[in-house]
């Protein structure tokens, strides 16, 4: 029962071709999941705009909003793509009033307390991004809900040619 030396390196040629498939298999994975695509999310960064939904802009996470921006009151814009690449706000966000001065004073202690701001993650807790906020619709100006009564809406095309997805800045 033994074998040639022309079957010896037939095996060994299958074992060499396997192993290489599958290395090559294993990088091409690997670059796929580790090849840039696109523009990145930043997580610290938002969109706001200071003209009720008319045009947005990227500022910092840490402008908790309403705030002062160039002598206007700047809100969260909540930015979508239609079809055709078009970008629109479309609603707005801000904190109510009492939660807005509990925000800044827990982002403050914080600070102070030496922790990064990449770690202050209150702003995710039921009370303070639903019941502490209100939202509106572009062009409606003074019809703030609650955004537990909002929640996140359907938005539709400008033109109406129908639903859109959200846009991180």
């Amino acid at each position: 029962m033994t074998m040639s030396v022309r079957e010896k390196l037939g095996e060994k040629r299958l074992g060499i071709g396997v192993a290489v498939g599958l290395l090559i298999g294993a990088t091409a994975i690997l670059a796929f999941e580790l090849w840039p695509r696109g523009p990145h999310f930043n997580p610290y960064q938002s969109y706001y705009t200071d003209d009720d939904g008319k045009t947005f802009y990227k500022d910092s996470i840490y402008n908790f909003p309403p705030y002062d921006h160039d002598g206007k009151t700047a809100v969260w814009a909540m930015v979508y793509e239609d079809n055709n690449g078009h970008r629109f706000v479309g609603y707005c966000l801000r904190f109510k009033p009492e939660t807005l001065k509990l925000v800044q004073d827990k982002y403050s202690e914080g600070l102070k307390n030496g922790t990064p701001e990449a770690s202050l993650t209150f702003l995710d807790t039921p009370n303070i991004s639903l019941g502490g906020m209100e939202a509106k619709f572009p062009g409606q100006d003074h019809s703030w809900v609650s955004r537990g009564r909002m929640m996140r809406p359907p938005i539709k095309a400008p033109d109406g040619s129908g639903e859109c997805l959200p846009v991180t800045p």
